[in-house]
């Protein structure tokens, strides 16, 4: 799981280990912040199983959720490389198991192993790649089109998923931004597609290429 995300796969081997060495595993028994908007600079966080839950505060109110990270992914490269605060709310689901590298160790690692660096950027443009998608997801007009993008963005950062995202459908809609009748009726329209298959508190994804090709093409007849 450690380089699930890629910004491990390509680094020696001696690298992987010092990572590994140097990581510390957490088990989260009931959902519990890893941190808060404006919390200082801190480490690096990796889902080895479960999911974190990451909150853009300046949405409002309880519908904050914009995005769901499964097994593979990390979070918080951004603050660790520049020392500056926490821009987002990150929440670890219960029954969670983690892994965090402080940002003292990430230091001694980059001393000692320069290609750390690299790996690092490679972490930071995997998630700004997620930021950017999340923002253009919204901007897609059917209803259908863009929980499709939504489903396609989850299953990309829940590597350890293997396509069953486990999210409700309420949880879709607010990071959908849609209300609960306009994402079910999205969320029908899909399954009825054949793409996915609505489960209970769970969405599994069935063809993701078929998925794709559907959400292009509704959102292109919907502006054309």
């Amino acid at each position: 799981m450690l380089d699930g995300m890629g910004w491990l796969s390509h680094a020696p081997a001696e690298l992987k280990t010092e990572v590994a060495r140097r990581c510390d595993s957490i088990t989260m028994r009931e959902a519990s912040t890893i941190y808060r908007v404006a919390d200082p600079a801190g480490g690096i966080f990796g889902v080895v199983s479960g999911r974190f839950d990451v909150h853009l505060p300046n949405w409002g109110g309880e519908r904050s959720l914009a995005h769901v990270l499964g097994p593979g992914w990390w979070i918080g490269d951004m603050a660790a490389i520049t020392g500056e605060e926490r821009l987002l709310e990150v929440w670890a689901q219960a029954n969670t198991v983690l892994v965090r590298l402080s940002r003292a160790e990430i230091g001694r690692i980059c001393d000692k192993f320069p290609a750390m660096y690299k790996c690092l950027l490679a972490m930071m443009a995997a998630n700004m790649r997620t930021l950017i998608q999340t923002v253009e997801n919204l901007g897609q007009t059917d209803p259908a089109s863009r929980v499709g993008a939504c489903l396609l963005r989850l299953n990309r950062t829940g590597l350890g998923w293997e396509g069953r995202l486990p999210v409700t459908q309420e949880e879709i809609g607010i990071m959908a931004r849609l209300s609960r009748r306009t994402t079910n009726a999205a969320l029908n329209a899909l399954e009825a597609s054949g793409t996915v298959r609505l489960r209970y508190r769970e969405v599994e994804i069935l063809d993701r290429h078929s998925l794709r090709t559907l959400v292009e093409d509704l959102d292109f007849r919907r502006q054309a």
